[in-house]
């Protein structure tokens, strides 16, 4: 079982926000557009386990995988697990350094397992704070 790093801690004066893309065939499959190594190009509804550096818990249905690179991934459970975002905190057991929708799951603090539904691929996009006037 792997522990996930604790959530990234950005700035405060950072306003970071995240837009979202449903996973499309077209990222899956290796394409020019796809987010080099966040999708295993083998299994079109896996992520590579290694590309992830930490992760957001959002609510106790949402988990934010903060990945290497430009994009992160959304998970979502497909149903509430409970407690997750009172602890959060969430630990995986990757099958050969990915995890997939269906077959994989996440775990609390507690040890139970929560299903994965679904991964959304967010491009990450920085906004600048507002000029201060003078």
């Amino acid at each position: 079982m792997i522990k996930c790093p604790k959530p990234l801690k950005h700035p405060a004066s950072a306003v970071l926000t995240f837009l979202a893309l449903t996973v499309s065939p077209a990222f899956a499959t290796g394409d020019d557009s796809t987010p080099q190594g966040v999708f295993d190009s083998s299994h079109p509804r896996c992520i590579n386990s290694d590309m992830i550096q930490g992760y957001k818990i959002l609510d106790d249905k949402n988990i934010r995988f903060l990945m290497k690179g430009d994009f992160n991934v959304a998970v979502a459970l497909q149903s509430v697990c409970h407690d997750l975002k009172f602890h959060n905190y969430t630990a995986f057991t990757p099958s050969v350094n990915r995890l997939c929708v269906k077959t994989d799951t996440v775990r609390t603090r507690s040890g139970l397992k929560c299903p994965i539904k679904s991964f959304t691929l967010e491009p990450k996009t920085k906004i600048l704070p507002p000029e201060k006037k003078q």
